[in-house]
């Protein structure tokens, strides 16, 4: 049994080329979804398509993503599930581990936010200590 490495060098070469065109377009779209989001300051259906943009992301660096489109900004669980899916236990359990591994932060009872640059700097400070 013979290979033809031509005809895998090839169709390897096209591969290649392709996903170089699906990121492209992956972009671009991305783009064009974010741009009606940085003109609007309240949460709308083209945020939630943003961060369902990312299906080949895990659900841990799509909530990453949603919260750190309104850093400000304090969301309960219902938000979190609302725009970004999944299972609801999973999810609550991810929130979890997340805020134990300081990847978010809880903002008070139910209430969840982006990590704030002042808590970055005062955990380098005390480490620093």
């Amino acid at each position: 049994m013979s290979l033809n490495t031509n005809e895998i060098i090839k169709t390897t070469q096209e591969l290649q080329a392709a996903q170089e065109v699906v990121r492209a377009l992956e972009e671009k779209l991305r783009g064009l979804v974010m741009e009606p989001e940085r003109l609007n300051s309240g949460i709308n259906k083209s945020s939630k398509l943003s961060v369902v943009l990312g299906l080949n992301q895990s659900l841990g660096d799509r909530v990453k993503a949603f919260l750190c489109e309104k850093p400000e900004k304090d969301f309960t669980f219902q938000e979190i599930l609302g725009f970004v899916g999944g299972n609801e236990p999973y999810l609550r359990s991810l929130l979890s581990r997340m805020m134990k591994d300081k990847t978010i932060e809880t903002r008070g009872w139910g209430l969840y936010g982006a990590i704030s640059e002042n808590t970055s700097e005062k955990e380098e400070r005390l480490k620093a200590e």
